[in-house]
């Protein structure tokens, strides 16, 4: 997926609402309560589809048939906001003694003294 919700999505949730599984492996039906009309949004969390909590438009705690009407009357989710990357961490300045071209000594070019040799 693309990681938004957006039409296509519920497109695919309105077009296969109500609509029994596959069959299994052996080509028999699975055997089931049936389909499912809602969803919490804490199952949907629990399940790592945390992503899914913007298609409960109405803001109810469950994903089920008023989301899906609330979408067809023109409600849209909330846009999430763009990760920010993080910041690049500031160089680190040489404290006076401090290694700094890894020969194993401090000398003066280390310490910003000019040359040692």
């Amino acid at each position: 997926g693309s990681g938004l919700v957006d039409t296509a999505d519920f497109t695919f949730i309105y077009a296969n609402f109500l609509e029994e599984s596959e069959a299994n492996c052996c080509g028999l039906p699975l055997m089931g309560n049936g389909p499912r009309t809602e969803i919490s949004i804490a199952e949907l969390q629990q399940m790592g589809l945390g992503e899914l909590v913007t298609a409960d438009l109405n803001a109810d705690g469950w994903l089920n048939q008023e989301d899906v009407a609330l979408f067809l009357s023109g409600v849209l989710p909330n846009p999430q906001p763009a990760p920010q990357p993080m910041p690049k961490p500031m160089p680190k300045q040489p404290r006076p003694g401090q290694e700094i071209n890894l020969d194993q000594t401090v000398e003066q070019p280390d310490m910003g003294m000019g040359n040692s040799r």
